[in-house]
């Protein structure tokens, strides 16, 4: 989940393209493609992309999710599929079953599904949490 230099994922992908659901906004459908997609609305359906899907901490997830890295902060209600990484943090919550390389959890967050870790090999991530003034 965290490069050689235990950079979040997050940081390492500011400069990428992003799509946006933005709060307070209601999206039925299907997403697909290679860029970032941050959902903070409202969104059923699939999504597929090899890029990062980030679920703000008002964002609503009824549907599948295959992507290559995926943070929650907000509700997914759905499976986790291939994903290489997850991090759930604090107050995100999942019903469903997640499969996927590493996976990150921090305390206050919430997985109600089966857990298939598909990188048996790889040594536990780290996990960095950035606070207040720490935070860069």
């Amino acid at each position: 989940m965290f490069g050689k230099e235990r950079r979040r994922v997050e940081d390492a992908r500011r400069n990428y393209p992003e799509s946006v659901i933005t709060a307070n906004t209601q999206v039925t459908g299907k997403i697909s493609g290679p860029d970032t997609v941050r959902i903070a609305g409202s969104f059923e359906g699939e999504i597929r992309t090899e890029g990062l899907v980030i679920i703000s901490s008002q964002g609503k997830v009824h549907g599948d999710i295959a992507c290559d890295s995926l943070i929650l902060e907000g509700t997914i209600n759905g499976n986790i599929e291939q994903a290489a990484s997850v991090e759930v943090r604090e107050g995100g919550r999942i019903s469903g079953d997640i499969t996927c390389g590493r996976l990150a959890l921090a305390e206050g967050a919430f997985v109600d599904g089966t857990v298939h870790m598909t990188d048996s090999e790889v040594a536990p991530a780290a996990y960095i949490e950035k606070r207040g003034k720490d935070e860069k």
